[in-house]
């Protein structure tokens, strides 16, 4: 702890409430969409009370705006923390306002002390979180962390026609002077406080929830076609009423989605009729999906389901259904949770672990970097409403718990303060580990995200039932995206003749290079087979666990392949080595599937 006070909480509230005044409704809320004249105006005011502590703004291609407090180590990956400044059209004040608030503020509170912090802290506001306007959402935490690409996201067009493209250049146009950063940049740990949206705190009478995870989601836009006709004159035997499929497939999916288990969320929103005239057969429908859960697996299959649904109740009209959102639930890093954690404690707070219902841009940032949730309650669990209410004291308590966490990792190895990321030094660490040594395996994915695969030796089993191996990659490694959006991946297990392959896979050259030389086959998954492996486990990636600068992935065995050979090839004192058996068992190759 400081000594001196780790927030201002009455200059906190007076600018949440400051910040509200634009887009505000006749009804208490606010209506301040993505990358609006709301928005805008956001940026203005945010920007100038950041620049009287002497944060700097940028932005980059996809409109995340950035207020950075220069620390002594310009290179070191900086701490990131924020959240986001777009609402619902009938939003709150709180939902993402007070996350950048608490946020400026906890930066600023620090900056006033007058000691340079070990590393760049950033405040940021990501774009588009809220998706009321450009669908989907998230599109730039997403941008940042390289899951959807710029051309896509410029692409996406409003109720009106304006694409996102014409609105992003639109708020750079307003902002001419900002340095713009390069989209997506290492970061060292990121940190987001939100009200809940949900009544779980204040049921518990609990004033900080330290977030375990988010729960996944899945959101579709659903178009049926039809055709149009006369009212009055066309047979009912004869029409092709769009709107009339849509009330089969509504009640269909609510009938046997929405009721799969207690945890399932499934909603149908934005409906669109065309031509939506009293006396015309509806010949088109569009409408959207949200579907949540916290268990992958039902996520999945639920999210599988809702197409064959939608098909199967459509006729005589045809469906079309794209999915748009596809984010497995994620495990914040347990890290930085025991720090939020000690810090309620310390300050007399109550806590207590929640999951979050909803999506919030952290989801993304756990993908690249350690990241963690702080929640504070709001009245009735009611978010996204104009009525929408946090109380001033939990707001200053979640701003305080926060600026506690950044205050210990912007200083880690300052003032006697240490993380518990660096009890034990890298170097000493890394080369004790050189001393353990393990087998080499290529890595492999394919699928929608394209073709990859890594060197790894960080793979073990954890269980024969249901056979279940643990592969380690860093966030950080070319294959990653790959690796966690194709969600399958194969454990090639190498021989001795496999070195130099394991070091092209191990370097800086292209995929395509990369598997040209070998040869390569499919099992249950689609990932490849290395033709001459000593073992190969195929697998569907069945949890991620984010741990410091890595996943863990758990990999569930669903096909296997052996070769009968005799040696594997060893990493061991940071060179390769070979170990074999001399009477080795006269077993030919082999292979067992799974069901896929």
């Amino acid at each position: 702890m400081t000594s001196q006070p780790l927030i201002n909480a009455d200059r906190l509230w007076t600018r949440l409430m400051a910040l509200a005044e634009i887009g505000a409704t006749p009804a208490g809320g606010v209506n301040r969409q993505a990358l609006s004249d709301g928005e805008i105006a956001a940026w203005r005011r945010v920007i100038r009370w950041a620049g009287e502590a002497g944060l700097i703004p940028s932005t980059d291609a996809t409109g995340n705006l950035f207020l950075t407090l220069a620390g002594r180590d310009r290179v070191a990956p900086p701490l990131l923390l924020g959240s986001h400044l777009d609402s619902q059209p009938t939003g709150g004040k709180f939902d993402g306002a007070a996350g950048v608030m608490a946020a400026l503020e906890a930066v600023v509170s620090l900056a006033g002390q007058g000691e340079k912090p070990m590393r760049d802290l950033i405040v940021v506001a990501w774009m588009n979180e809220e998706g009321s306007r450009f669908a989907p959402g998230m599109m730039g935490s997403e941008a940042f962390t390289g899951e959807r690409g710029l051309d896509a996201i410029r692409a996406a067009r409003d109720a009106d026609g304006i694409s996102v493209g014409e609105a992003l250049d639109r708020l750079h146009a307003a902002f001419p002077d900002l340095p713009h950063r390069s989209l997506g940049f290492a970061v060292g740990a990121y940190l987001e406080l939100h009200i809940e949206q949900g009544p779980v705190l204040e049921a518990a009478d609990c004033t900080i929830g330290v977030v375990s995870g988010i729960q996944g989601k899945k959101t579709f836009q659903v178009v049926v076609e039809g055709s149009e006709g006369h009212a009055g004159t066309l047979a009912q035997s004869e029409r092709r009423d769009a709107l009339a499929a849509f009330a089969r497939m509504a009640s269909a999916l609510h009938a046997e989605i929405g009721t799969i288990d207690a945890d399932i969320k499934f909603t149908i929103g934005r409906v669109a009729v065309v031509p939506n005239a009293p006396s015309v057969v509806p010949s088109r429908v569009s409408f959207s999906i949200d579907l949540r859960h916290p268990d992958n697996a039902v996520l999945d299959a639920a999210g599988a389901r809702i197409k064959t649904l939608c098909q199967e109740t459509a006729p005589p009209c045809s469906v079309t259904v794209t999915p748009l959102v596809d984010a497995p639930s994620n495990v914040f890093d347990p890290r930085l949770r025991a720090s939020i954690a000690k810090a309620a404690r310390e300050q007399g707070h109550s806590a207590m672990a929640i999951l979050s219902a909803a999506g919030h841009d952290a989801r993304h940032l756990a993908k690249v970097c350690p990241a963690a949730m702080i929640f504070i309650p709001c009245r009735d669990g009611a978010s996204h409403v104009e009525h929408e209410w946090a109380e001033p004291d939990h707001v200053a308590a979640g701003a305080a718990v926060l600026a506690q966490v950044l205050c210990e990792l912007a200083f880690a190895c300052h003032r006697g303060v240490r993380t518990s990321m660096q009890d034990v030094a890298r170097r000493d660490y890394r080369d004790a580990m050189a001393c353990l040594g393990a087998a080499v395996s290529i890595v492999t994915t394919d699928g929608g995200a394209g073709r990859t695969g890594f060197t790894a030796s960080a793979i073990c089993s954890v269980t024969d039932d249901p056979p279940t191996l643990l592969v380690c990659i860093n966030r950080g490694s070319s294959a990653y995206v790959g690796v966690t959006r194709n969600k399958v991946v194969c454990i090639n297990v190498l021989s001795a003749r496999h070195e130099q392959l394991s070091r092209l896979f191990g370097g800086k050259v292209p995929a395509e290079e990369r598997f040209a030389a070998a040869a390569w086959s499919t099992l249950a998954t689609g990932a490849p087979v290395l033709a001459d492996c000593a073992a190969a486990f195929d697998c569907r990636i069945a949890d991620v666990v984010n741990v410091g600068t890595h996943d863990v992935l758990f990999c569930r065995v669903v096909a296997l392949q052996r070769s009968g050979c005799t040696d594997n090839l060893i990493y061991f004192g940071r060179a390769y080595h070979t170990v074999g058996v001399t009477d080795p068992a006269e077993a030919g190759p082999e292979s067992t599937s799974g069901p896929s």
